[in-house]
């Protein structure tokens, strides 16, 4: 409510000022949402920014992976248990449980030790886009919007390598 009275004051009087032939004619005048800020440090860093952010991505698919990997050795390994367990009496849903159990307590153990070490390895990351640079305006910190979406496609991929080889070891 503020901004726009002054804003639309500021306008009357320059238009007067043009009319009368005081004022600047024909100024440019750039409009910027104010949501991204007035610091040229994001245009700056945006592509560094950009490649921190792939980079990110690509370790997080790598780790997904690498977890998909762990979880189906494991399973495979443990099939002749499975086969075991069935033939003593174990029902099928009981033994899908422990497994899927097992996986989110490994997931939410990796989140656990994740969560710390993002804040560990972000303090040099300015040093690392701009070693000269002193007076950082940006803030490195994690997101937590950031780390819980990194948390739940950890236990999303957790839940699906170890379920969808569960499905079918179970079926045999």
């Amino acid at each position: 409510d503020v901004i726009w009275p002054a804003l639309a004051k500021a306008a009357r009087e320059s238009m007067q000022q043009a009319n009368e032939g005081t004022g600047i004619i024909g100024a440019i005048v750039r409009l910027d949402p104010m949501s991204r800020g007035l610091s040229q440090a994001r245009d700056q860093y945006a592509s560094a920014m950009t490649v921190i952010l792939a980079l990110t991505t690509v370790l997080l698919v790598l780790a997904c992976v690498n977890l998909g990997g762990l979880l189906l050795t494991r399973l495979s390994a443990r099939s002749t248990e499975l086969g075991v367990r069935l033939a003593l009496g174990g029902s099928r849903s009981r033994i899908a449980q422990q497994m899927l159990l097992e996986s989110l307590v490994l997931a939410g153990a990796g989140t656990v030790l994740a969560v710390p070490l993002a804040y560990m390895l972000v303090a040099p990351l300015p040093a690392l886009l701009d070693p000269g640079f002193v007076g950082w305006q940006l803030s490195f910190a994690p997101d937590l919007r950031v780390l819980g979406l990194t948390a739940a496609a950890g236990f999303t991929v957790g839940l699906l390598l170890t379920a969808l080889p569960l499905l079918f070891a179970l079926r045999q």
